[in-house]
């Protein structure tokens, strides 16, 4: 889409991480459905769980956003193409409002999205325990950056009515900036977390409609939806073709893992995967007997370690995959796809997994960050060039002096640490399995390095 487009939108940020973005925003979502309104959801950041809550919320695919891993060109493509199929587009920040990849700079915050999009902000708040101070809260963040438009504030766990008043009245007599929502403290915005974070929506039966009935009561729609509708016309540049079709290859299978154990996937990654011409065939690490046919396989992230007796006792799957990376079919696998991978996994007992890599993976500590890779080997995904993604995980994989490594980390504390450098991605055939985690739409010269050798395997 070229030219300017009047593209109603509102971005929730919060003071924090934890004040209840995610649920907040789910059951806005599902409020301004009821109402009639069609609701394109986006996400800030690198992140699969909060996602799934607005898909389910909104009856289409939430898209992420990030500022690290894209330009900002593709940012914009990315939000004009999907919010102009809606009514109004509901993003979700990030952590706090300003939090990045530095503290002096916009790169990879809730804020700089903001900025690029120009979008009103709605700012939430955890407003335990305090009164007068959460005005001066709001113009801290007010007067951070003036080219943040701070266009209301919801206030989170508040005590009771006489509270209320008194943040309402404090904030709007010192910050000027209108209070749209005050939600009582309660279990109706309480969901279930492990150690990466919020149980995925596929596991967990939370009901949205109990916390979009939650929200309707104690948050002013009707306001949200006027913030949303002063957000300026934006631009999208005709000269970007990420997400677009292209002839590269045509009628490829990928076999892509998906059930409880494997879920963590970017819906334009995919995209950009059937722009370049696969069918994807989704399929179960956990239930199925075996990989469908198929061309190459996707092992996404997710909760294997969590879901390893299930995956252990499947042992046809097992054989399948491990079949197919010994035929050398192409196998990109990513952090939950690397432990799969591996000859075992230790955690609260030992699980025997496919067993084609040289490598065996324990709980350790937590790895979390941003990653700039740089390419050192052939792969599947090209055999040079610089890679930004990500890291999450509490597991660290043990492997053998003569592993072949995929990436030199430039940033990211990858698989291991070797003459002080960090490395990532074991090469095997054409396998490439990494703790990395990479977003297509910003990197789809990698997507058409690996839809091309799924092409050449076709061919066999």
């Amino acid at each position: 889409m070229c030219g300017d487009s009047k593209l109603p939108r509102v971005l929730f940020a919060g003071t924090a991480s934890g004040v209840g973005k995610t649920l907040i925003c789910a059951g806005l979502i599902l409020a301004l459905r009821r109402r009639g309104y069609r609701v394109q959801p986006f996400k800030v950041g690198p992140d699969y769980i909060d996602p799934g809550y607005h898909t389910k919320a909104a009856g289409v695919p939430c898209r992420n956003l990030d500022s690290f891993l894209m330009n900002e060109a593709t940012i914009t493509e990315i939000f004009v193409k999907h919010a102009a199929n809606a009514d109004i587009s509901i993003i979700e920040g990030v952590r706090g409002l300003y939090e990045g990849i530095s503290v002096d700079s916009d790169e990879g915050s809730t804020a700089h999205i903001a900025k690029i999009l120009k979008t009103p902000v709605i700012l939430i708040i955890n407003a335990r325990s305090i009164t007068k101070s959460a005005a001066a809260i709001v113009l801290g963040f007010k007067s951070l950056d003036p080219n943040i438009k701070i266009g209301g504030v919801i206030l989170n766990s508040v005590f009771n009515e006489e509270h209320r008043r008194k943040l309402a009245r404090a904030i709007e007599n010192y910050a000027k900036v209108p209070v749209l929502g005050a939600l009582p403290r309660s279990d109706a915005l309480s969901v279930g977390e492990r150690h990466l974070g919020l149980l995925t929506a596929l596991e967990n039966v939370i009901d949205l409609r109990r916390v979009a009935d939650f929200v309707e009561e104690h948050i002013a729609v009707e306001k949200i939806v006027e913030l949303a509708e002063v957000a300026p016309p934006l631009s999208s540049s005709g000269n970007i073709h990420s997400l677009r079709a292209s002839s590269t290859c045509n009628g490829v299978r990928l076999a892509v893992a998906y059930d409880n154990a494997f879920n963590f996937y970017y819906q334009d990654s995919l995209d950009v995967l059937r722009s370049l011409g696969c069918r994807i065939l989704f399929f179960s690490p956990m239930q199925d007997a075996a990989l469908p046919e198929c061309d190459g396989l996707y092992l996404g992230g997710g909760y294997p370690e969590v879901f390893a007796a299930e995956l252990s006792k499947n042992k046809s799957m097992l054989r399948s995959v491990k079949r197919a990376a010994e035929d050398e079919m192409p196998v990109y696998a990513e952090c939950g796809g690397l432990i799969y991978l591996s000859r075992a996994f230790e955690g609260e007992g030992r699980f025997e997994f496919v067993g084609f890599l040289p490598c065996e993976v324990r709980m350790r500590r937590r790895h979390i960050g941003y990653t700039v890779n740089q390419i050192i080997s052939r792969t599947i995904l090209g055999d040079s060039g610089i890679l930004r993604g990500h890291e999450f995980h509490y597991t660290e994989c043990e492997v053998s002096d003569d592993v072949q490594f995929a990436y030199k980390m430039l940033r990211g504390s990858g698989m291991v640490s070797r003459g002080g450098e960090n490395y990532d991605g074991i090469v095997q055939g054409a396998t490439l399995a990494a703790y990395t985690h990479l977003h297509f739409a910003a990197c789809r010269k990698a997507a058409e390095n690996f839809v091309a050798r799924l092409r050449s395997f076709s061919k066999k």
